[in-house]
C-alpha cells in the first residue's frame, strides 16, 4: 500500500513548527502527490519550509493551503518555489486571511491555480 495524499486538518494543532517537521520528512518521500493544509496556523516560517520541499519535489502535484493566515512572505515565497517545481498541477490558496504591510487585512475567499508546462 502506497500513501499518496497527506491531509492536515487541524485548527491550531499544527503550527508553524509542525509544519517544520513534516516538511523535513517529506523532504524524502517519494510518492506523495497531494499535500493539504487545511485549518492550519503554520505561518510564514511553516509556508517556507513546505514550499522548499516544493521546489525540489518531483512527486507532488497538488498543494492546497486553505484557512490560513498568510503574509505577503509567505505569498512570496509560494511564487518562488512555483519558479522551480516543474511537477506541481494544481495550487489552492482560498479562505485564507492576507495581512498586509500596513496591518489592513484582505480575504481570499478562492483562488485555484492550474499549472502547465511551457
Amino acid at each position: 500500500m502506497h500513501l499518496n495524499a497527506v491531509n492536515f486538518i487541524a485548527g491550531e494543532n499544527i503550527n508553524e513548527t509542525c509544519a517544520k517537521y513534516i516538511a523535513e520528512a517529506l523532504s524524502t518521500n517519494k510518492e506523495i502527490t497531494s499535500l493539504s493544509f487545511i485549518r492550519a496556523a503554520i505561518g510564514a516560517a511553516g509556508v517556507k519550509a513546505i514550499v522548499d520541499i516544493l521546489a525540489k519535489s518531483t512527486t507532488l502535484k497538488k498543494l492546497e493551503i486553505r484557512s490560513n493566515e498568510l503574509d505577503l512572505t509567505s505569498l512570496q515565497y509560494i511564487c518562488e518555489a512555483l519558479h522551480t517545481n516543474k511537477t506541481l498541477t494544481t495550487l489552492t490558496v482560498s479562505y485564507t486571511h492576507l495581512t498586509l504591510p500596513t496591518n489592513r487585512e484582505v480575504q481570499i475567499s478562492g483562488v485555484a491555480v492550474s499549472l502547465k508546462k511551457k
